[in-house]
């Protein structure tokens, strides 16, 4: 029977039954033709890994390649919530995704990795046996090692991620570790049988293969639509409590700690941590990207974004001109060629010139500013006394002011670039600042030491205050 007509319980239900024949180390030739039952367990498995290999790719972002090596080799992932301080600690660069490298500054939440796992070795049934039995002597090492005031090799330190980058990773990590959870999964159940039967399948039962379905169901669902909710990551607290305590010990300082945890985490992606890459293309909400400009823009135009038709297809905008201040001498220039001055003197035929503008026919008498007593005879034509002064103003406030036939000189109105670089402070970034920041810094950890959570805080909202004047200087400098 083909995997393609089976039903899926029947299906997972073969899937289980490979993952337990990996964990008892039972030894199965998925190539034989008479072995129909092989045969049809390792086309089901087979079936699973590109299934979820294509839901892997779909629920990938645009992360940097380093980021998706890190994520691919891990095999347990654990969520939990940091603060903000402790979130700038551990990525070393202000606000900056590391996954993606753009801009965040939201998400409250950090992300613990610990490898390794390669997900080639896990493709085909053939290779489960092999696969797991290294995995599960490298996973015991890993609990019982003692990293003697190290860090665990296994450990690949914290990330710091933005919202949708850290539920994005989440599906990623479930897709890639989903037939390594259920050969786990197997492995568990067989740890309270003493004396297994070779005939016998204990881990196979109605609730794991429905349980199976329901999350691989949820997984698909969830990559689908993006604000749909996941049931947390199911952990190992014996492993995860091996690696807080191989943490804890490698230095009392929780802020060294921190920053070992940062170096860590970039030493995962092989990148400097001195330097890291952070350019990249996210799935942020406020972040930009640098667009190149072409070869033939000047100077004095920006090219508008583009538009949608009607039609659906996409035509560029029009251009913005910028009026340049060393322009307006020639725009205004008293000198003319003979083909100006007849362009300029030839009537233009437009709407204006065709159709004569109606004339008032009955004004008020105060609207043309004669007195209520005032007889027929001294009425005056509605352009003369358009022309006029009103007889109200006195002479004190001077002659009426004539509207100028031609227009001035435009000026550019100053952009908050060259406002920024009027107000900048002479010379490059003044040595306190940093001193200060570290000054609140120590305040706001003997403050919280001391239990004074309120001063605490108000420390805090200076501190990121601070950060944010510094980001906004550094920014209008680049932009300058």
């Amino acid at each position: 029977m083909s995997e393609l007509n089976a039903e899926p319980s029947t299906r997972f239900h073969a899937i289980l039954d490979g993952a337990e024949r990996a964990v008892r180390n039972i030894e199965t030739d998925f190539d034989d033709p008479t072995d129909g039952d092989g045969q049809f367990i390792a086309k089901c498995i087979g079936s699973l890994t590109r299934r979820t290999h294509y839901l892997r790719a779909q629920a990938a972002a645009q992360w940097k390649p380093q980021f998706v090596n890190a994520l691919k080799n891990a095999h347990s992932l654990r969520v939990e919530h940091a603060d903000p301080m402790v979130k700038e600690m551990l990525r070393g660069f202000s606000m900056k995704c590391m996954a993606c490298g753009r801009d965040e500054h939201r998400c409250t939440f950090r992300a613990d990795l610990v490898g390794y796992f390669d997900r080639d070795d896990w493709q085909q049934a053939r290779d489960l046996n092999a696969s797991w039995t290294a995995f599960e002597d490298e996973y015991s090492a890993c609990l019982e090692c003692d990293p003697k005031g190290k860090l665990l090799e296994e450990d690949m330190g914290s990330f710091i991620v933005g919202e949708t980058c850290l539920a994005k990773l989440q599906q990623y990590f479930r897709a890639n570790t989903f037939l390594l959870d259920l050969v786990y999964k197997a492995n568990n159940a067989m740890l309270d049988v003493d004396k297994p039967k070779l005939e016998e399948l204990y881990s196979v039962t109605d609730e794991a293969v429905e349980e199976a379905q329901d999350e691989l169901r949820d997984l698909e669902l969830a990559i689908a639509q993006e604000r749909r909710w996941m049931p947390p990551l199911k952990l190992d607290a014996t492993l995860w409590e091996h690696v807080d305590a191989a943490r804890a010990a490698v230095d009392k300082d929780p802020l060294e700690c921190l920053h070992i945890l940062c170096r860590r985490g970039f030493e995962s992606m092989d990148m400097d941590p001195n330097l890291p890459d952070l350019e990249g293309k996210g799935d942020g909400d406020d972040e930009e990207e640098n667009v190149p400009r072409r070869e033939d823009d000047s100077d004095d135009e920006e090219e508008a974004p583009r538009r949608e038709s009607k039609k659906g297809r996409h035509r560029p905008a029009k251009r913005a001109r910028i009026i340049d201040d060393s322009s307006d001498e020639s725009l205004f220039s008293e000198e003319e060629t003979e083909e100006e001055e007849e362009r300029r003197d030839a009537p233009v035929c437009t709407r204006a010139n065709r159709v004569k503008p109606r004339e008032a026919v009955r004004q008020s008498r105060r609207a043309r500013g004669l007195s209520p007593e005032a007889t027929p005879g001294e009425d005056a034509p509605v352009s003369l006394q358009r022309s006029k002064p009103s007889a109200m103003q006195s002479e004190s406030e001077g002659p009426v002011r004539e509207r100028a036939t031609q227009p001035g000189p435009r000026r550019a109105v100053p952009n908050a670039a060259s406002l920024a670089q009027v107000a900048r402070i002479p010379g490059e970034r003044l040595p306190a600042r940093r001193h200060v920041l570290l000054t609140l810094m120590e305040a706001q950890q003997r403050l919280t030491r001391d239990g004074r959570d309120d001063d605490a805080d108000a420390v805090t909202a200076a501190i990121f205050q601070l950060r944010e004047y510094e980001v906004l200087l550094v920014d209008a400098r680049s932009r300058s």
